[in-house]
């Protein structure tokens, strides 16, 4: 990210420069910024060169909040449905864990692994039983 002083304001203007920047900075991949300019999804280039683009930060941050609420909305609102058919007495036990665990910032538990067995007289090496650890 680069900034300049505008030379009526003097307020500072941040831009950024190169593909590998967005990408760097604000996680949007170059093939991906791409297409979604390709395509008028992505906000317009203050300036373009033959194959560079300076970009507003402002308005890579403004696509970005954007594009969480329309990737992000659905899921929320799915969220808040299946909360309301819940039982009322569960319902609030429910808003208030989620509440809590947004607040705190505590994660929800992560689901275990289940153990697979392997099968007696399996060939597979394995190290410490004979496999190719001293081959």
């Amino acid at each position: 990210m680069q900034t300049l002083n505008c030379p009526h304001c003097h307020k500072p203007i941040n831009f950024v420069g190169t593909y590998a920047e967005i990408e760097r900075e604000y996680g949007l991949r170059s093939n991906t910024v791409t297409t979604w300019r390709e395509k008028g999804i992505f906000p317009r280039p203050v300036i373009e060169y033959d194959k560079a683009h300076i970009y507003l930060v402002d308005d890579i941050l403004r696509f970005k909040e954007q594009r969480l609420r329309h990737d992000i909305g659905p899921m929320v609102d799915k969220f808040e449905r299946d909360l309301k058919s819940l039982p009322p007495e569960v319902q609030d036990e429910a808003w208030k864990l989620l509440e809590e665990r947004l607040l705190n910032g505590d994660e929800p538990p992560k689901p275990t692994r289940k153990r697979t067995m392997r099968k007696r007289g399996s060939s597979s090496p394995r190290k410490g039983k004979g496999g190719l650890e001293g081959a």
